[in-house]
């Protein structure tokens, strides 16, 4: 007779796995034993000794998601049921979408490893990042809440300065590129302790650009990974900034033989390692080092003992007051424009030849020439160009219609001329 178990499901799995290290500790001489001791079904745990996979195991391969994307869709749907807005259907389906990409991408970029056998030193990651001329860093400060106003002395230009930096898996750095607010470089900008092999440039606004992200690579990049790896294959992994990912970008990656690795997008800030164990911490103590350096500019300035008149009191304060207007000015315009360049950059129609890369999210140079080579050599069906021109019924009714007309009135004046000769005849007669 079947008698159900009082454990559940998650119970009796828990209990399988203490017997099966109970008997590879050789706590119990038999399977008969610990299946006793524990009690679990002695063909289950015989099976699961031998290597047999569970049940839900054994069907996974037939299920849209795997086990484990299914136990975090159940916690991302339990605790937005705790916070009070449970997940529509159409949510559950976008969550369960995002979860797919995300272990599909780090599912591809695993293999990918083992298939090409990277070392080290062959994969690199660049980021790009930018530092205003002053402390532009949003922190927190401590005032009077009694005062009418507050404010915090800024430094008076504000400008953007831009830097290509790169490192490989093995903690070694290359050399940098640096942008300037400029049209020309002007000397005087770098110090004279600075290493001959950092690259500068410059822009109208101190950001990137397309060609900044094409010039970083030809000038930095390629030739110093090629100067340490030579002829191994090399993995550059970035972000999918429009900056950095052009069509003159991916084909000099082609051309000498550079695995590109883009991160999914929206999150950066958790897979970027630039991003998160280098620009994150230069940035603070960058903005502690402009600031206590502003302070003691500051404290030297007032203790000059010049007296301060209601005129200067004002012109300070205003003066202040610019300053930081300029500065959320500048964070503002950068925004903008990166926005800017994203709409113009949908507005756009790609040209050439448009093929579909299946099956995995990162390839080799030859396999990216391989399947545009297959996609250019298939026959393409050449579509008349225009509307198809209508053919000119009305006018060919028309002609038959006159044709008809004179051919009866031809028929009509031979058989009047025939009438005519016959009376005639007869009068002669």
């Amino acid at each position: 007779m079947y008698t159900q178990s009082p454990f559940t499901p998650a119970q009796i799995e828990e209990k399988l796995q203490q017997a099966i290290v109970a008997l590879q500790l050789k706590e119990f001489k038999s399977i008969r034993k610990a299946a006793e001791h524990f009690e679990v079904p002695k063909s289950t745990l015989a099976d699961r000794l031998a290597g047999k996979k569970t049940r839900s195991q054994t069907h996974e391969m037939a299920q849209i998601l795997s086990n484990a994307e299914e136990n975090t869709l159940v916690r991302w749907i339990l605790r937005l049921t705790i916070t009070g807005f449970p997940a529509t259907p159409m949510l559950v389906k976008e969550m369960a979408d995002e979860i797919r990409l995300r272990h599909t991408w780090f599912d591809a970029f695993r293999i990918y490893l083992i298939e090409r056998k990277y070392e080290l030193d062959d994969i690199y990651n660049m980021d790009e990042t930018g530092f205003g001329v002053g402390s532009i860093q949003i922190t927190c400060i401590i005032i009077d809440s009694t005062q009418k106003s507050n404010w915090k002395v800024t430094a008076g230009k504000q400008e953007w300065i831009t830097a290509f930096e790169y490192v490989n898996a093995a903690g070694k750095a290359l050399s940098p590129i640096i942008i300037f607010k400029a049209q020309n470089t002007n000397s005087a900008w770098i110090p004279k302790d600075t290493s001959q092999s950092w690259q500068f440039s410059t822009s109208t606004n101190g950001w990137t650009s397309n060609n900044h992200g094409l010039e970083w690579l030809k000038r930095v990049f390629e030739p110093e990974s090629k100067k340490v790896l030579g002829d191994r294959p090399r993995l550059l992994i970035m972000d999918g900034y429009s900056s950095h990912i052009t069509g003159s970008f991916i084909a000099f990656c082609i051309e000498k033989d550079i695995d590109l690795l883009i991160l999914p997008s929206h999150c950066s800030h958790l897979l970027q390692p630039l991003d998160i164990a280098v620009y994150g911490p230069m940035k603070r103590y960058h903005a502690l080092g402009v600031d206590r350096y502003s302070r003691i500019f500051n404290t030297a300035l007032a203790s000059s003992g010049s007296p301060a008149s209601p005129t200067r009191r004002y012109a300070k304060r205003m003066t202040r007051l610019v300053e930081s207007q300029n500065a959320e000015i500048a964070l503002l315009r950068k925004q903008l424009a990166d926005a800017q360049e994203v709409i113009e950059t949908r507005k756009k129609r790609t040209k050439g030849k448009r093929v579909k890369l299946q099956g995995q999210f990162v390839f080799s140079t030859k396999e990216i020439l391989k399947i545009v080579h297959e996609a250019e050599e298939k026959p393409k069906e050449k579509k008349p160009r225009g509307r198809p021109r209508k053919r000119p019924i009305e006018e060919s009714e028309e002609e038959i219609e006159e044709e008809e007309l004179e051919n009866s009135s031809n028929d009509s004046e031979l058989e009047l001329e025939d009438c005519v000769a016959c009376r005639t005849r007869s009068r002669v007669e």
